[in-house]
């Protein structure tokens, strides 16, 4: 028997990318989404984790920098 590998998550369905940013499907379909790039294959969207990763940081920032503007 060989021993259990772990193999890195390189993409993840739309379900599983809510789950993972702690938002409900509806409201990641509706408001972030759009502005995360996916790879269609037939009827499934996968998103990439290091976009999803990367829409955090981006929107992190945007949000500290409206906080020192205001």
């Amino acid at each position: 028997m060989s021993p259990e590998r772990s193999i890195p998550c390189l993409a993840v369905r739309a379900g599983e990318a809510a789950s993972a940013l702690g938002v409900s499907p509806d409201f990641f379909a509706a408001e972030i989404a759009p502005h995360v790039p996916c790879v269609r294959r037939g009827h499934v969207k996968l998103y990439a984790v290091r976009a999803l990763e990367q829409w955090l940081q981006d929107n992190a920032e945007q949000l500290f920098e409206d906080r020192k503007a205001a």
